[in-house]
Formats: C-alpha cells, sequence, structure tokens
C-alpha cells in the first residue's frame, strides 16, 4: 500500500499495489514529508526514537472510509 498524504489532518487517499487502485481515504496524522521514514517501523520504535507525538497511527480506523470497487468483467 502507499499512502498520498499531502498534510496532517488533510483526506488523503490510500493507494493498493497498483498506484490506479484507490482503496481507502482517511484522515492523516503525519505530513507528506514525515511519512517516508516511518513507513515499516513500530510505532512504539517511532516512540522512542522521535517523541510520543509519533505513537500514533498514519490513518486511524475510526478516521479511515474504505471503497468498495466493483471488479471490471
Amino acid at each position: 500500500m502507499r499512502f498520498l498524504a499531502v498534510g496532517v489532518g488533510g483526506c488523503d487517499r490510500v493507494l493498493g499495489q497498483s498506484p490506479s487502485r484507490l482503496v481507502a481515504r482517511g484522515l492523516v496524522n503525519f505530513g507528506a514529508e514525515e511519512l517516508p521514514a516511518m513507513l515499516g517501523r513500530r510505532s512504539s520504535d517511532l516512540a522512542a526514537d522521535l517523541g510520543a507525538q509519533y505513537e500514533r497511527e498514519i490513518v486511524h480506523r475510526d478516521s479511515l472510509i474504505l471503497l468498495n470497487h466493483v471488479a471490471d468483467s
């Protein structure tokens, strides 16, 4: 998955394996410039290295809308 985040609190897109496959939209807790260094790391590790404010999800499930796609025939 890939996150397209433009700013903290923005409603941004979550892409699937294919760059053209939009799977969700959600409110992000971090800016686009912060995400590359965070991806693949545990929240607890981020908090230990960068501070308690980093012990949050990129997009919390309460702020996420999954999009249902109809399969092409």
